[in-house]
């Protein structure tokens, strides 16, 4: 069987990409999947928003940040999403245990975490 390069080209022309590196859904698909593939891409996008947004933050604190700390300057956002990510970031390496400790508002010692330079 022949397989026509142009085929792939016109398959490949008509995805609608959004921009997280993937399709989401073809031009000709209904509403529907349209919808379906940006709430996707929206799942992919949200957590590599909220890591560049927990990595901002405790750029901008030296001093380092516990958990408790960094959800407060974070109120917008779930506290447990917010420790997640830097979970994420202290796995690559890019925050790490300061062997500090401080107190949080609910009266427990908490890690605090610093950002390496």
């Amino acid at each position: 069987m022949h397989r026509s390069t142009d085929a792939g080209a016109c398959i490949e022309s008509q995805l609608a990409f959004e921009g997280f590196g993937g399709p989401t859904a073809r031009r000709t698909d209904p509403e529907t999947s349209v919808a379906a593939g940006r709430a996707v891409a929206e799942k992919i996008r949200k957590p590599n928003r909220l890591r560049e947004l927990v990595y901002a933050t405790h750029r901008a604190h030296p001093e380092g940040l516990t958990d408790a700390e960094l959800a407060e300057l974070l109120p917008d956002e779930y506290a447990v999403s917010v420790g997640r990510r830097r979970t994420d970031l202290a796995a690559e390496g890019l925050v790490v245990d300061s062997g500090e400790r401080r107190m949080t508002p609910r009266a427990r010692l908490a890690v605090v975490w610093r950002v390496v330079r």
